[in-house]
C-alpha cells in the first residue's frame, strides 16, 4: 500500500498542438483585419456622405446668394457677352458669397437666353436679352466632391431701370 503512494502516476497533459495554436491565430487574424477595414469604410463613407450633404447646401446658399443680390443691388451683369462672362461672375461671386471651410464655389459656364420665334436655347454667345443661365458649382479642396447647380437669373425690371419706364 505505501508503495504506490510513492509512486505517481504520469497523466498525459491536456493541452493544444503547434498546428492549433497556429491556426487559432491565423483565424483570429482574419477577424480581426476584416473589421478594421469595415471600420476603415464605413469612416471614409461617412466622411464623403458628410462632404455631400455640406456642398448641396453650399451650392443652394450661393443660388441664393446670386438672386439676393440680383433683385436687391443690381447684381446683374449686362453687356458681358462680349468679353469673359464667367470671370465677369466670378469676381462678383467673390464678394457675395463665402463658401464653408475646405470647399470652394465657383462659376463654371454662363449662356444667354436666345429667344428663336415660338421656342428659344441657351447659347454662349451673345446677344444678352436679359435671361442668363449660370451654372455653378461648390467642391472640396480634396477634389473628392463636387455639387453643380444650373441658375436662372433674369434682369429685374424695376421703375428707376430705362426698360421698364
Amino acid at each position: 500500500m505505501y508503495r504506490f503512494l510513492g509512486r505517481r502516476r504520469r497523466r498525459r497533459e491536456a493541452g493544444e498542438t503547434l498546428v492549433e495554436l497556429v491556426l487559432a491565430v491565423t483565424i483570429m487574424s482574419i477577424a480581426v483585419v476584416s473589421v478594421a477595414g469595415a471600420l476603415a469604410t464605413g469612416v471614409r463613407m461617412s466622411d464623403l456622405h458628410r462632404k455631400y450633404a455640406t456642398a448641396g447646401a453650399a451650392v443652394r446658399a450661393l443660388a441664393e446668394a446670386l438672386y439676393a443680390s440680383v433683385t436687391g443691388s443690381g447684381g446683374y451683369l449686362d453687356d458681358i457677352c462680349d468679353g469673359d462672362p464667367v470671370g465677369a461672375y466670378q469676381s462678383e461671386l467673390a464678394s457675395i458669397y463665402t463658401p464653408p471651410a475646405n470647399f470652394q464655389a465657383s462659376v463654371t459656364q454662363v449662356r444667354f437666353w436666345h429667344p428663336d420665334g415660338a421656342t428659344g436655347s441657351f447659347e454662349s454667345g451673345c446677344p444678352d436679352v436679359g435671361v442668363q443661365l449660370l451654372t455653378v458649382q461648390v467642391a472640396s479642396v480634396d477634389g473628392r466632391v463636387a455639387e453643380t447647380l444650373d441658375v436662372v437669373l433674369r434682369k429685374p425690371c424695376r421703375t428707376e431701370d430705362p426698360l421698364c419706364a
